[in-house]
Protein backbone atom coordinates (compact mmCIF):
# COMPACT_ATOMS: atom_id res chain seq x y z
CA UNK A 1 0.00 0.00 0.00
CA UNK A 2 1.45 3.15 -1.09
CA UNK A 3 2.04 6.38 1.23
CA UNK A 4 0.66 9.70 0.33
CA UNK A 5 3.17 11.76 -0.21
CA UNK A 6 3.13 14.57 2.24
CA UNK A 7 1.28 13.06 4.54
CA UNK A 8 1.95 12.43 8.25
CA UNK A 9 0.86 9.77 10.92
CA UNK A 10 -0.09 9.95 14.97
CA UNK A 11 -0.65 7.57 17.76
CA UNK A 12 -3.14 9.56 20.19
CA UNK A 13 -3.41 7.48 23.20
CA UNK A 14 -6.08 8.64 25.56
CA UNK A 15 -6.94 7.84 29.44
CA UNK A 16 -9.81 8.65 31.17
CA UNK A 17 -13.60 7.74 31.31
CA UNK A 18 -13.41 6.93 27.51
CA UNK A 19 -14.53 3.14 27.08
CA UNK A 20 -18.64 2.93 27.50
CA UNK A 21 -19.40 6.52 26.36
CA UNK A 22 -19.49 6.22 22.57
CA UNK A 23 -15.64 7.43 22.11
CA UNK A 24 -14.42 5.40 19.28
CA UNK A 25 -17.70 5.60 16.71
CA UNK A 26 -17.30 9.72 18.05
CA UNK A 27 -13.41 9.25 17.04
CA UNK A 28 -14.69 7.64 13.65
CA UNK A 29 -16.77 10.12 12.65
CA UNK A 30 -14.08 12.85 13.50
CA UNK A 31 -12.67 11.45 11.14
CA UNK A 32 -14.57 11.13 8.32
CA UNK A 33 -15.18 14.77 9.40
CA UNK A 34 -11.34 15.95 8.89
CA UNK A 35 -10.99 13.32 5.74
CA UNK A 36 -8.25 11.32 8.41
CA UNK A 37 -7.22 7.81 8.03
CA UNK A 38 -6.65 5.47 10.28
CA UNK A 39 -8.38 3.40 13.17
CA UNK A 40 -9.26 3.63 17.18
CA UNK A 41 -9.92 0.58 19.30
CA UNK A 42 -10.25 0.04 23.45
CA UNK A 43 -7.06 -0.64 25.09
CA UNK A 44 -6.24 -1.74 28.71
CA UNK A 45 -5.74 1.59 29.32
CA UNK A 46 -8.14 3.58 27.84
CA UNK A 47 -8.40 4.51 24.17
CA UNK A 48 -6.12 4.20 21.10
CA UNK A 49 -6.03 5.70 17.92
CA UNK A 50 -3.88 5.81 14.91
CA UNK A 51 -4.60 9.14 12.54
CA UNK A 52 -2.77 9.75 9.13
CA UNK A 53 -3.21 12.36 6.45
CA UNK A 54 -2.39 16.09 5.46
CA UNK A 55 -0.92 17.88 8.89
CA UNK A 56 -3.56 19.98 8.97
CA UNK A 57 -6.20 17.50 8.84
CA UNK A 58 -4.52 15.41 11.31
CA UNK A 59 -4.35 18.91 13.17
CA UNK A 60 -7.76 19.46 12.86
CA UNK A 61 -8.54 16.01 13.75
CA UNK A 62 -6.66 16.04 17.28
CA UNK A 63 -8.03 19.52 18.43
CA UNK A 64 -11.92 18.27 17.71
CA UNK A 65 -11.24 14.96 19.90
CA UNK A 66 -10.14 16.78 22.66
CA UNK A 67 -12.16 19.91 22.30
CA UNK A 68 -15.51 18.03 21.39
CA UNK A 69 -15.59 15.02 23.26
CA UNK A 70 -18.41 12.48 23.83
CA UNK A 71 -20.88 14.25 26.68
CA UNK A 72 -20.22 11.86 29.07
CA UNK A 73 -16.27 11.27 28.62
CA UNK A 74 -13.87 12.76 30.74
CA UNK A 75 -10.62 13.06 29.33
CA UNK A 76 -7.86 12.54 31.83
CA UNK A 77 -4.41 12.50 29.86
CA UNK A 78 -4.35 12.51 25.77
CA UNK A 79 -0.95 11.50 24.75
CA UNK A 80 0.34 12.02 20.90
CA UNK A 81 3.41 10.55 19.13
CA UNK A 82 4.48 11.31 15.41
CA UNK A 83 4.93 7.84 14.15
CA UNK A 84 5.55 6.56 10.22
CA UNK A 85 2.51 6.82 8.06
CA UNK A 86 1.57 3.33 6.87
CA UNK A 87 -0.97 4.28 3.86
CA UNK A 88 -4.15 3.76 5.43
CA UNK A 89 -6.91 4.40 3.31
CA UNK A 90 -10.57 4.24 5.34
CA UNK A 91 -10.20 4.74 9.22
CA UNK A 92 -11.65 1.91 10.91
CA UNK A 93 -12.90 0.77 14.48
CA UNK A 94 -10.41 -2.63 15.32
CA UNK A 95 -11.45 -5.52 17.38
CA UNK A 96 -10.59 -4.27 21.08
CA UNK A 97 -6.94 -5.37 22.68
CA UNK A 98 -7.21 -7.55 25.62
CA UNK A 99 -4.17 -7.37 27.92
CA UNK A 100 -3.46 -8.12 31.77
CA UNK A 101 -3.17 -5.14 33.51
CA UNK A 102 -6.46 -3.27 32.66
CA UNK A 103 -6.49 0.31 34.42
CA UNK A 104 -9.67 1.96 32.40
CA UNK A 105 -12.66 3.36 34.36
CA UNK A 106 -15.60 2.08 32.94
CA UNK A 107 -18.82 4.51 32.88
CA UNK A 108 -21.70 4.72 35.15
CA UNK A 109 -24.87 3.63 33.92
CA UNK A 110 -26.57 6.92 32.41
CA UNK A 111 -29.80 7.56 32.36
CA UNK A 112 -31.98 7.27 28.88
CA UNK A 113 -30.90 10.38 27.07
CA UNK A 114 -33.76 12.95 25.16
CA UNK A 115 -33.51 10.93 21.45
CA UNK A 116 -34.27 7.56 23.45
CA UNK A 117 -36.69 9.17 24.95
CA UNK A 118 -38.99 10.42 21.95
CA UNK A 119 -38.73 7.03 20.45
CA UNK A 120 -39.52 5.38 23.86
CA UNK A 121 -42.79 7.61 23.24
CA UNK A 122 -42.95 7.31 19.41
CA UNK A 123 -45.78 4.68 18.50
CA UNK A 124 -44.30 4.94 15.21
CA UNK A 125 -40.96 3.80 16.61
CA UNK A 126 -39.64 -0.18 16.84
CA UNK A 127 -38.84 1.33 20.38
CA UNK A 128 -41.79 2.26 21.43
CA UNK A 129 -42.29 1.51 25.18
CA UNK A 130 -39.12 -0.40 25.24
CA UNK A 131 -37.79 0.08 28.71
CA UNK A 132 -34.37 -0.94 27.66
CA UNK A 133 -33.43 1.24 24.56
CA UNK A 134 -30.02 2.92 24.74
CA UNK A 135 -27.37 4.32 22.37
CA UNK A 136 -23.82 6.03 22.38
CA UNK A 137 -25.16 8.61 24.73
CA UNK A 138 -26.93 7.06 27.83
CA UNK A 139 -28.17 3.39 28.87
CA UNK A 140 -26.56 0.94 31.03
CA UNK A 141 -22.37 0.69 31.19
CA UNK A 142 -21.13 -0.50 34.58
CA UNK A 143 -23.43 -2.88 36.35
CA UNK A 144 -23.54 -5.03 32.59
CA UNK A 145 -19.70 -5.15 32.84
CA UNK A 146 -18.14 -7.96 33.15
CA UNK A 147 -14.49 -7.87 31.87
CA UNK A 148 -12.63 -5.30 30.10
CA UNK A 149 -12.25 -3.82 27.12
CA UNK A 150 -15.75 -2.63 27.54
CA UNK A 151 -17.75 -4.59 24.56
CA UNK A 152 -20.76 -6.23 23.97
CA UNK A 153 -19.48 -9.79 24.30
CA UNK A 154 -18.13 -8.50 27.65
CA UNK A 155 -21.41 -7.21 29.08
CA UNK A 156 -24.46 -9.42 30.02
CA UNK A 157 -25.96 -8.21 26.80
CA UNK A 158 -23.74 -10.95 24.86
CA UNK A 159 -26.48 -13.35 25.63
CA UNK A 160 -28.65 -11.31 23.45
CA UNK A 161 -27.99 -11.34 19.54
CA UNK A 162 -28.46 -8.51 17.87
CA UNK A 163 -31.35 -8.19 15.42
CA UNK A 164 -31.02 -7.32 11.79
CA UNK A 165 -31.97 -3.17 12.73
CA UNK A 166 -29.93 -3.49 15.40
CA UNK A 167 -26.97 -5.00 13.52
CA UNK A 168 -27.29 -2.17 11.30
CA UNK A 169 -27.52 0.71 13.41
CA UNK A 170 -25.12 -0.74 15.03
CA UNK A 171 -22.89 -0.51 12.09
CA UNK A 172 -23.99 2.72 10.26
CA UNK A 173 -21.23 5.27 11.62
CA UNK A 174 -23.79 7.88 10.65
CA UNK A 175 -26.45 6.29 13.35
CA UNK A 176 -26.14 7.09 17.33
CA UNK A 177 -26.13 3.38 17.90
CA UNK A 178 -22.40 3.29 15.90
CA UNK A 179 -20.96 0.90 18.57
CA UNK A 180 -22.98 1.11 21.23
CA UNK A 181 -22.43 -2.04 22.84
CA UNK A 182 -25.86 -2.12 25.32
CA UNK A 183 -28.15 -1.47 22.41
CA UNK A 184 -31.29 -3.90 22.13
CA UNK A 185 -34.84 -3.80 21.07
CA UNK A 186 -38.01 -5.90 21.53
CA UNK A 187 -37.01 -8.20 18.79
CA UNK A 188 -33.75 -8.74 20.29
CA UNK A 189 -32.89 -7.67 23.51
CA UNK A 190 -34.81 -8.64 26.92
CA UNK A 191 -37.93 -8.52 27.94
CA UNK A 192 -40.08 -7.12 31.18
CA UNK A 193 -42.17 -9.61 33.32
CA UNK A 194 -44.62 -9.13 36.65
CA UNK A 195 -44.26 -12.41 38.69
CA UNK A 196 -46.40 -12.94 41.44
CA UNK A 197 -45.50 -15.69 44.32
CA UNK A 198 -43.20 -16.87 41.58
CA UNK A 199 -45.69 -17.05 38.77
CA UNK A 200 -45.80 -14.72 35.54
CA UNK A 201 -48.75 -12.85 35.81
CA UNK A 202 -47.96 -10.82 32.41
CA UNK A 203 -45.47 -9.52 30.18
CA UNK A 204 -44.31 -6.58 28.12
CA UNK A 205 -46.18 -3.26 27.96
CA UNK A 206 -49.26 -5.20 29.96
CA UNK A 207 -46.88 -6.10 33.22
CA UNK A 208 -45.77 -2.27 33.04
CA UNK A 209 -49.48 -1.55 33.14
CA UNK A 210 -50.38 -4.00 35.93
CA UNK A 211 -47.57 -3.26 38.38
CA UNK A 212 -48.82 0.65 37.66
CA UNK A 213 -52.27 -0.72 38.86
CA UNK A 214 -50.75 -2.41 42.07
CA UNK A 215 -49.10 0.73 43.17
CA UNK A 216 -51.88 2.75 43.10
CA UNK A 217 -53.32 0.44 44.81
CA UNK A 218 -50.87 0.40 47.61
CA UNK A 219 -49.01 -2.47 47.09
CA UNK A 220 -45.03 -3.00 47.48
CA UNK A 221 -43.43 -3.65 43.96
CA UNK A 222 -40.05 -4.97 43.76
CA UNK A 223 -38.36 -3.34 40.18
CA UNK A 224 -35.14 -5.76 39.37
CA UNK A 225 -32.80 -2.83 38.24
CA UNK A 226 -29.30 -2.94 36.81
CA UNK A 227 -27.70 -3.11 39.90
CA UNK A 228 -30.23 -5.16 42.19
CA UNK A 229 -33.93 -4.32 43.08
CA UNK A 230 -35.61 -1.23 43.69
CA UNK A 231 -38.49 -1.17 46.42
CA UNK A 232 -41.40 1.12 45.30
CA UNK A 233 -44.66 2.01 46.80
CA UNK A 234 -47.09 5.38 46.08
CA UNK A 235 -45.76 7.66 48.06
CA UNK A 236 -49.37 8.95 49.08
CA UNK A 237 -50.51 5.84 50.36
CA UNK A 238 -49.66 6.00 54.13
CA UNK A 239 -50.36 2.39 55.02
CA UNK A 240 -47.91 1.12 51.68
CA UNK A 241 -45.31 3.11 53.31
CA UNK A 242 -45.81 2.37 56.55
CA UNK A 243 -45.71 -1.46 55.26
CA UNK A 244 -42.28 -0.98 53.82
CA UNK A 245 -41.06 0.61 56.96
CA UNK A 246 -41.90 -2.73 58.58
CA UNK A 247 -40.72 -4.92 55.98
CA UNK A 248 -37.30 -3.22 56.23
CA UNK A 249 -36.85 -2.44 59.39
CA UNK A 250 -36.39 0.87 58.74
CA UNK A 251 -38.02 3.11 60.79
CA UNK A 252 -36.43 6.52 60.24
CA UNK A 253 -34.23 6.62 57.17
CA UNK A 254 -36.06 8.73 54.73
CA UNK A 255 -36.95 7.46 51.37
CA UNK A 256 -36.59 8.78 48.29
CA UNK A 257 -39.02 10.07 45.90
CA UNK A 258 -39.40 9.90 41.91
CA UNK A 259 -41.24 12.28 39.48
CA UNK A 260 -41.27 11.73 35.91
CA UNK A 261 -40.14 15.41 34.99
CA UNK A 262 -39.11 18.64 36.53
CA UNK A 263 -42.39 19.81 35.88
CA UNK A 264 -44.11 16.78 38.19
CA UNK A 265 -40.67 17.70 40.43
CA UNK A 266 -42.06 21.21 41.38
CA UNK A 267 -45.35 20.11 42.99
CA UNK A 268 -43.56 18.43 45.46
CA UNK A 269 -40.10 20.41 46.02
CA UNK A 270 -38.73 23.92 45.51
CA UNK A 271 -36.18 24.27 42.30
CA UNK A 272 -33.23 26.37 41.43
CA UNK A 273 -31.56 26.63 38.35
CA UNK A 274 -28.63 25.05 39.80
CA UNK A 275 -30.66 22.15 41.75
CA UNK A 276 -32.41 21.37 38.10
CA UNK A 277 -29.32 21.24 36.50
CA UNK A 278 -27.85 18.51 39.10
CA UNK A 279 -31.48 16.38 38.64
CA UNK A 280 -30.41 16.12 34.74
CA UNK A 281 -26.89 15.52 35.13
CA UNK A 282 -27.08 11.98 33.12
CA UNK A 283 -26.03 9.74 36.82
CA UNK A 284 -30.06 11.44 37.98
CA UNK A 285 -29.08 11.82 41.70
CA UNK A 286 -31.00 12.14 44.31
CA UNK A 287 -31.22 15.31 45.32
CA UNK A 288 -31.93 17.03 48.76
CA UNK A 289 -34.71 20.08 48.47
CA UNK A 290 -36.87 21.83 50.19
CA UNK A 291 -40.33 20.87 49.96
CA UNK A 292 -43.41 23.33 48.68
CA UNK A 293 -45.71 25.11 51.26
CA UNK A 294 -48.66 22.94 49.36
CA UNK A 295 -46.48 19.17 49.27
CA UNK A 296 -49.03 17.09 51.21
CA UNK A 297 -47.45 13.89 52.23
CA UNK A 298 -47.25 11.45 54.74
CA UNK A 299 -44.96 11.92 57.12
CA UNK A 300 -43.45 8.34 56.68
CA UNK A 301 -41.42 9.26 53.88
CA UNK A 302 -38.95 11.44 55.30
CA UNK A 303 -39.88 11.43 59.43
CA UNK A 304 -38.79 14.55 60.81
CA UNK A 305 -36.70 15.66 58.31
CA UNK A 306 -36.99 19.29 56.75
CA UNK A 307 -36.11 18.37 53.41
CA UNK A 308 -36.83 15.62 51.01
CA UNK A 309 -34.84 13.31 48.70
CA UNK A 310 -35.89 13.33 45.17
CA UNK A 311 -34.82 11.76 42.06
CA UNK A 312 -36.17 12.12 37.95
Amino acid sequence: MSTEEGSVALRVQVRGRVQGVGFRPHAARLAQQTGVSGWVRNGPAGVEIVVEGAAGATEAFVQRLTGEPPPAAVLNQVEITPIPPEGHITFAILRSEDAAALTVPIAPDLATCSACLVELRDPASRFYGYPFLNCTQCGPRYTVVEALPYDRPHTTLAAWPMCGACTAEYADPQDRRYHAQPTACPRCGPGVHLVIDGTTMAEGADAIAQTATLLRDGDIVAVKGLGGYLLACDAQHAEALEALRTRKGRREKPFALMARSLAEARRWVRLTPATEALLTEPARPIVLLPPTKDAVLPDAVAPGRDELGLML
